[in-house]
């Protein structure tokens, strides 16, 4: 994700997508830049990360 998003830009994002059956529970959510959030979709964080590579 990116680092230097500005605070007005900030998202809550879902370490484990809310479409892979994880309640929306505080441990799974992390705040994200919009467009990380966005460009990161329904993939885990590990899936993300592992098709920037």
């Amino acid at each position: 994700m990116t680092k230097n998003a500005g605070l007005k830009q900030r998202t809550r994002d879902h370490l484990i997508p809310l479409s892979r059956g994880v309640s929306d529970y505080i441990e799974n959510i992390v705040p994200a830049c919009r467009s990380c959030n966005s460009f990161k979709g329904t993939k885990t964080v590990d899936e993300f990360l592992f098709s920037k590579k």
